[in-house]
């Protein structure tokens, strides 16, 4: 967006086309062995907007109530906490967590009914 603007373009003007591109290269596994791996990555292109017939659809669908329940992640935004305001060790220990394979354990409410992180297992240096 930043190389579209710093054109002078409004990117709103256009659309962002997505192209996946695929990389290989070899990684070591957990016993050292080399191995061939492969990832990809998304490289975005702009390109003029010629049809503006979609932006009216897409307002359209905006506008009735009855869509808005589909346009959100339930699942997934039920599990989001904020970490705005963290200290870096609290978000170190629930980083920590995560990488122990603790992701599904359930944080708890403190006793402002604010979510909290579970209590650390051992202390986690930031």
């Amino acid at each position: 967006m930043a190389s579209v603007q710093a054109r002078g373009v409004e990117p709103a003007t256009g659309i962002f086309v997505p192209e996946f591109t695929k990389h290989s290269g070899q990684k070591p596994d957990d016993n050292g062995v080399v191995k061939p791996i492969n990832y990809y990555s998304l490289k975005w292109s702009w390109q003029e907007r010629t049809d503006w017939s979609i932006v009216e659809q897409a307002a359209a669908v905006l506008s009735d109530p009855s869509n808005l329940s589909r346009m959100i992640d339930l699942e997934g935004t039920r599990k989001m906490v904020c970490l705005d305001n963290l200290p870096p060790h609290e978000i170190a220990c629930l980083m920590a967590a995560y990488a122990k394979g603790e992701e599904h354990s359930e944080l708890i409410l403190n006793s402002s009914q604010d979510i909290a992180l579970p209590p650390a297992l051992d202390q986690v240096s930031v």
